[in-house]
């Protein structure tokens, strides 16, 4: 759920500032340099979507981990009641 949240965000953020560069370029009539800016952005963006990914696929291996251990401690016999019956 949240890393759906977080790439939405991303999203809307790369919209924004897509957006707000395109205004940029219309009032300063730079339109001819904007592909070069826009790839700029594109590539940001794209690093920055891999680099939360990565995280987050590292942080779910090792919360997997944690709860397999613990559940190998919980799944234990219970100690003999009585010993030398």
């Amino acid at each position: 759920m949240l890393v759906h949240r977080v790439f939405s965000f991303i999203a809307a953020r790369e919209a924004d500032s897509r957006g707000n560069l395109t205004l940029f370029a219309g009032r300063t009539n730079t339109h001819t340099h904007l592909s070069a800016t826009l790839g700029h952005l594109v590539r940001g963006v794209n690093q920055l979507r891999s680099e939360v990914a990565n995280r987050y696929e590292i942080e779910a291996i090792e919360l997997s981990k944690k709860e397999s251990q613990a559940r190998k401690v919980t799944q234990a016999l219970p100690p003999p009641r009585e010993v030398g019956a």
